[in-house]
């Protein structure tokens, strides 16, 4: 769909107006016979061989995949029974679309998640020792301390006197996957894979208006759906998969309008107008999984603010409890956009080209607007970090 692409880092003309590193291109465009192509790129996860983190961990080879088919036509404008664009020198289009079909990892999960007895109230050593063996002091799981052996004989606390409310979050951990003596030490490993599909749609109508007259608009389209299982835009060491992927259902449009004309064989004008639009929706792909009313957590937080999302809970880097870990700021646009980035670009240029002898002389000037509207995503939903000290533990909110 490219007909020329280039960098410049200096020497800019008038028609240039950024800096210090200019990256431009531009699109094909139709002609007086038909010409189409078709491609396709494919690659494979068979043709791989294995990551080197993932045999250490007795996990085989992730399983993503690329295949991108496509194709292209472009040539003169002809309307049936009429002469028009007769000579096929007026009016000309080009469109191109290409399909991305991906498959994409996320690289290996590696966690310490609560054993199916712990989530009972069974805390005898064998069932901690399940847990693995990486922690934040780098020592064995922690072991209940005799007086609390005295209270609970075996470790096993009555599932009347666990808090429902912390249940309810341990039991958005993923279940344990994986025996610790052959991962590292850890009892959850994932190599978590999910689809990011694409698809790009451009369009290009060039028109002679006279022959010192041309006129062309091109369109481009953009459209995907990016998941996030684990974490918005960023993973944290020992985080898991989030109870309810992000769906970010992404979308691109933009418009390029060009009329030049030739005043005289030494002079030329050139209007150029751009719009730009780029769309962040960021949304739950389901909300009742993470929604403290479904999933029995009754607390309300510090602030009371209303908000559905479950708090943030578990430990940062390597640790006893794994990390569910999303901010809040999904309740901001409502059902359809959630945490949202919009993005929008309006530009306008006018340049002037003419040539004195052996000297070429451009002027114009450029307009452009450029606006973010976005709020902030900070952990409105609240936050349960667990903290090991020398003779206590921390819990905040």
């Amino acid at each position: 769909m490219v007909a020329e692409f280039r960098v410049l880092t200096s020497n800019f003309s008038a028609e240039n107006q950024k800096g210090p590193a200019i990256v431009s291109s531009v699109a094909k465009s139709g002609g007086q016979e038909f010409h189409g192509s078709g491609f396709f790129y494919a690659r494979n996860f068979e043709l791989n061989a294995n990551d080197a983190l993932n045999n250490a961990s007795g996990v085989g080879r992730t399983q993503n995949k690329y295949y991108y088919p496509g194709g292209t036509i472009g040539g003169p404008v002809l309307i049936p029974h009429t002469g028009f664009n007769k000579s096929r020198n007026k009016l000309f289009f080009f469109t191109g679309y290409e399909y991305f079909y991906q498959v994409l990892d996320t690289g290996l999960l590696r966690a310490t998640v609560p054993t199916p007895g712990e989530l009972t109230g069974n805390f005898s050593p064998s069932e901690i020792a399940k847990e693995g063996s990486i922690i934040a002091t780098g020592g064995p799981p922690g072991q209940l301390t005799s007086a609390a052996l005295a209270k609970y004989p075996g470790g096993i606390i009555p599932t009347s006197q666990l808090d429902p409310n912390m249940l309810a979050l341990a039991k958005l951990y993923p279940a344990a996957n994986a025996d610790p003596a052959t991962t590292g030490g850890f009892n959850y490993v994932q190599a978590e894979t999910f689809n990011q599909n694409n698809i790009q749609w451009m369009s290009r109508v060039d028109y002679n208006i006279s022959d010192n007259t041309k006129l062309f608009v091109r369109y481009n389209l953009q459209r995907e759906t990016q998941l996030f299982p684990v974490g918005l835009w960023w993973r944290n060491t020992d985080q898991v998969p989030y109870p309810t992927s992000v769906q970010g259902k992404n979308r691109s449009d933009s418009v390029t309008a060009s009329l030049t004309h030739v005043f005289s064989p030494s002079m030329t004008n050139e209007f150029v107008f751009g719009y730009s639009f780029i769309g962040f929706p960021n949304v739950f792909a389901d909300p009742s999984k993470v929604d403290r009313s479904k999933v029995g957590y009754t607390y309300q937080g510090l602030y009371k603010n209303g908000v559905a999302q479950i708090p943030s809970f578990g430990q940062f880097g390597p640790a006893e409890a794994a990390l569910v870990f999303n901010p809040g700021g999904f309740e901001a646009g409502g059902a359809s956009s959630g945490l949202y980035a919009n993005k929008y670009m309006p530009s306008v240029s006018d340049t002037v080209a003419k040539v004195w002898g052996t000297h070429t002389i451009k002027a114009g000037f450029f307009w452009e607007w450029i606006r973010n509207a976005q709020p902030a995503n900070n952990n409105t939903n609240g936050e349960l970090l667990f903290a090991v000290g020398s003779a206590h533990e921390l819990h905040r909110a």
